[in-house]
């Protein structure tokens, strides 16, 4: 009996600090975004290499949301250029999918600058890759293998924010009690007061099944 009392207050325990870490941990921001359109620039099914400049890497920047989409995607490969300079990289394995895809790079950039991203891929079997971004002109259009495409694709530079899931709570639950009849924001009180009801409801049962 003292033992499965021991568990439960374990696994207990293990929730709480786990909670405890998330709601004190800060989500990502974006940072800037180079395009907010989702034209669809083409697709395709062989292995390429992507470069587009003219990018603003900003100081901070921890990840890069491409606009990439795909059904089952191959690994990506990400390299950051400043001129001719490597500067930073990084690599997503296959398997993603989705409509974007985010690549975190390897080091944080301690200061802003204009930069040119590479990202390339091996396809294997039948993967496909839709490019998504906005149209433009030839002269600042990305290159596939060297070679102009009919527009750029969408970046969003993504950092660390500055407030923690815990600050943003109150304004998150404001949110969930909108539209709603009636609404407010004790709908989600409420909910998580349920939920910690029937967590302590199950805990009870279950030492009581073991008597």
């Amino acid at each position: 009996m003292s033992s499965v009392k021991i568990a439960l207050a374990a696994g207990l325990a293990v929730i709480a600090v786990g909670l405890g870490l998330m709601l004190s941990s800060t989500p990502v921001s974006v940072a800037h975004t180079s395009s907010s359109k989702e034209e669809n620039l083409g697709y395709t099914g062989e292995s390429h290499t992507l470069c587009q400049s003219g990018e603003t890497l900003p100081q901070g920047t921890t990840a890069v949301r491409l606009q990439l989409g795909t059904f089952t995607g191959p690994r990506l490969t990400l390299r950051v250029f400043a001129g001719t300079k490597l500067i930073d990289s990084g690599e997503r394995g296959s398997g993603w999918t989705g409509r974007t895809v985010t690549i975190a790079l390897r080091s944080v950039p301690s200061h802003s600058s204009v930069v040119r991203l590479c990202v390339g891929w091996a396809m294997g079997g039948s993967e496909s890759i839709h490019v998504m971004g906005a149209l433009t002109e030839p002269s600042r259009a990305l290159r596939i293998d060297g070679a102009p495409e009919r527009g750029r694709f969408g970046v969003e530079y993504l950092r660390s924010g500055r407030s923690s899931w815990l600050s943003l709570a109150p304004g998150i639950a404001h949110r969930l009690g909108l539209g709603r009849s009636p609404s407010g924001t004790w709908i989600a009180v409420l909910a998580a007061l349920v939920m910690l009801a029937v967590v302590a409801i199950s805990s009870r049962v279950i030492v009581g099944e073991i008597k």
